[in-house]
């Protein structure tokens, strides 16, 4: 073994063979620890000093070995350093657990976890297990009864109850010595305190649990697809309420469930969508398992990635029928007589509107029609039978207009129609005399038998005006001549007509 002289070579000796045998220092900061006893240690520095004179050899060889020892000591400082100051900033603290007795010793950061003065030195297995949380308890001691066994701690995450009552989450590792016998003897880890972070992830999967209750209780189906529109993950629980098969792999816009009569209105909107990358949102019927169609409002918006490009979907598919089907009855009613099911003024004036602006030259003819009598129903039956007489009226009308007109209910017992393909007198009047014959049928009401007529006024558009306004006055001063002709009849507009009676 080499012993240390305190001599002094020139200094020159010594850089000219550090210089000639740069390896002895390598050996020396690839070690991190200068070991006289290593023979490889000893080796290098005769190597290093053979080229010296050998009066020489002996004190550089000493100086050599003192400046290496003072390089390795500073560098285990050094290291002692860095290791002290991660473990204080990661909150990590080092122990050892005799398995023999389960007697703990630690560092400072280690008993600073549990709140314990840092130089508390040792701890017994009792005193640790107190510190754990009654909850995780169990848990721990499993895990000691496993590495009691040999079983390497991989990593245990744990709540601990500090001396102050605050709780704080760890997490540990442990690696284990086997004696000569083949048993544990030492078990050597780490306990890092991770409270932020795990306190970060409970209350992530809180709130993960929140949304999944939350979606999965909802009456809409929810949904995420891939950027082409293949369904990946949908709740499952709306779903079966819908009884929409949401399978995975299914497309969102899926064409045998949507109505027919929506079908192609449906797809080229979802195309679109996933062409643009611009959110998807419409209704349309859709069909349930059983069959039925219901009315649903689909949408679905594009997560983007960089530049825009559409990383996946997210959608919902709501049940709108009876919300649909309220407004369509709203829609209904403020363009329908409620008593007969006909349009009423407001629809037919629209109506008579719109077939101006598309007849393209074609002509057509007005109808305004009035029972004759009908107040003397009233008086005689009551009300009920003037409202079944209303009613069957406009049957028998709806009848004979069929799907070429259109007939609607102005108010009382008077009612218009709307003849497209009557275009000359002739025509005018024909039709005019199967409405009357029509309606001239008796009809039994409430053991009664009631029997009424109608008084019609004509109007041809554009023969006798191009405005609906005036052609309806037209039609009107027809009806007001029938009527002053006897009733039961009709009467074709002419020009006289606007002149005031002398």
């Amino acid at each position: 073994m080499s012993q240390e002289i305190e001599l002094q070579p020139p200094d020159d000796q010594i850089s000219a063979a550090l210089e000639e045998k740069p390896p002895l220092f390598d050996l020396f900061y690839s070690s991190g620890v200068f070991d006289e006893r290593n023979a490889d240690t000893e080796a290098a520095i005769d190597e290093v000093v053979s080229s010296l004179q050998p009066e020489d050899r002996l004190s550089v060889a000493a100086a050599i070995r003192k400046i290496a020892r003072q390089h390795s000591e500073d560098a285990i400082r050094r290291v002692e350093s860095r290791m002290q100051l991660a473990q204080e900033v990661g909150r990590i603290g080092c122990f050892e657990i005799d398995m023999r007795d389960g007697t703990s010793v630690g560092t400072p950061a280690f008993f600073e976890l549990y709140g314990l003065p840092p130089d508390q030195g040792s701890w017994s297995q009792h005193e640790w297990l107190a510190s754990v949380h009654p909850d995780d308890r169990d848990n721990v001691v499993t895990h000691l009864k496993q590495l009691a066994a040999g079983t390497e701690l991989t990593r245990l995450e744990y709540r601990v109850v500090r001396t102050d009552g605050e709780v704080r989450w760890t997490a540990s590792r442990a690696r284990i010595e086997i004696g000569p016998d083949g048993r544990p003897v030492q078990a050597y880890g780490i306990q890092q305190d991770i409270t932020e972070r795990k306190l970060v992830e409970l209350a992530l999967a809180e709130s993960e649990e929140h949304h999944r209750h939350f979606i999965e209780v909802n009456p809409a189906c929810f949904w995420t697809a891939n950027p082409a529109g293949r369904i990946k993950v949908a709740n499952s629980a709306a779903a079966i309420r819908f009884g929409v098969p949401f399978e995975a792999e299914s497309a969102v816009a899926n064409p045998p469930l949507v109505h027919p009569d929506e079908r192609a209105e449906v797809m080229a909107a979802w195309q679109l969508s996933v062409k643009t990358g611009k959110p998807y949102d419409i209704e349309h019927r859709m069909q349930w398992g059983d069959g039925e169609y219901r009315w649903v409002h689909a949408r679905a918006y594009p997560r983007l990635g960089s530049g825009g490009k559409v990383m996946a979907w997210y959608g919902a598919t709501e049940d709108i029928h009876e919300r649909k089907l309220a407004e369509q009855r709203m829609s209904w009613m403020a363009t329908h007589d409620s008593l007969t099911g006909l349009a009423n003024r407001l629809h037919f004036r629209n109506r008579l509107e719109a077939e101006i602006i598309g007849c393209e030259g074609r002509k057509f003819a007005l109808f305004l029609l009035d029972l004759d009598g009908f107040k003397l129903v009233n008086d005689t039956h009551g009300h009920d039978v003037g409202d079944e007489l209303l009613v069957e009226t406009a049957r028998r009308l709806r009848d004979l207009v069929g799907s070429r007109g259109f007939v609607a209910r102005l108010g009382g017992d008077e009612f218009t129609m709307i003849m497209p393909h009557v275009e000359s007198d002739a025509s005018s009047e024909d039709f005019s005399r199967r409405v009357l014959d029509e309606l001239s049928k008796p009809l039994p009401v409430r053991g009664a038998t009631v029997k009424t007529c109608a008084s019609i006024g004509i109007a041809i558009y554009p023969d006798d005006d191009t405005s609906a306004i005036e052609l309806l006055k037209d039609a009107d001063l027809a009806l007001y001549a029938a009527k002053s002709q006897g009733r039961s009849c009709w009467v074709r507009f002419r020009a006289e007509l606007r002149e005031p009676a002398c």
